[in-house]
């Protein structure tokens, strides 16, 4: 059996690991950011995720085990793909995919608690099925189109970037700060 402490800092090591930015010698740079990262980061967040979940189904037992196995797959499903797009910075693009993909789940769960109620097969005047599939299919479809849209933010991230104006940046160094500006013209 896991312990809560051990699935916590699971859950912790991908999220720090798979989210650090683009660094070289261990401090962030300001510049261009890559695409394929981008891309590789959402994928790794959901497959994360999701077979963290898996393993955690297989391990876990106890009073908390069906928690212990809902928040990672929740994280891989919710919050996962849309990794890229925070990397790119691109927060309004992410938080909209989170939203669509929390409101397909809950259509979904909703669907599915009154169907395993034993009642009418109609809820709010839909089909239970028909609102099941619903949910499910825009889950699903935010989830790849949040995978992919994240080469479109690193774009517009990389052509922002190459406007004229300049970039202001406070890295951490040691137990000291460095200060980066960045100026473009």
């Amino acid at each position: 059996m896991l312990r809560r402490g051990t699935v916590i800092c699971l859950v912790i090591f991908q999220v720090t690991v798979f989210a650090q930015p683009e660094s070289r010698n261990g401090t962030a740079e300001l510049g261009p950011k890559s695409v394929d990262k981008a891309v590789m980061l959402s994928l790794l967040h959901t497959i994360g995720g999701m077979s963290m979940s898996a393993v955690l189904a297989r391990n876990s037992e106890g009073r908390n085990a069906d928690l212990v196995r809902f928040v990672p797959f929740m994280y891989g499903v919710v919050i996962g793909p849309g990794a890229g797009n925070l990397y790119a910075e691109d927060t309004r693009r992410a938080y909209r995919g989170i939203l669509i993909r929390t409101g397909g789940i809950i259509l979904a769960t909703t669907a599915a608690a009154s169907g395993l109620g034993g009642g009418s097969s109609e809820f709010l005047g839909t089909n239970v099925q028909t609102m099941f599939f619903i949910g499910a299919l825009t889950t699903v479809g935010s989830m790849v189109h949040s995978i992919f849209s994240s080469r479109h933010s690193v774009e517009e991230y990389n052509e922002r970037l190459m406007e004229p104006g300049w970039q202001f940046g406070i890295v951490p160094e040691g137990d000291a700060f460095r200060f980066q500006l960045a100026l473009s013209f």
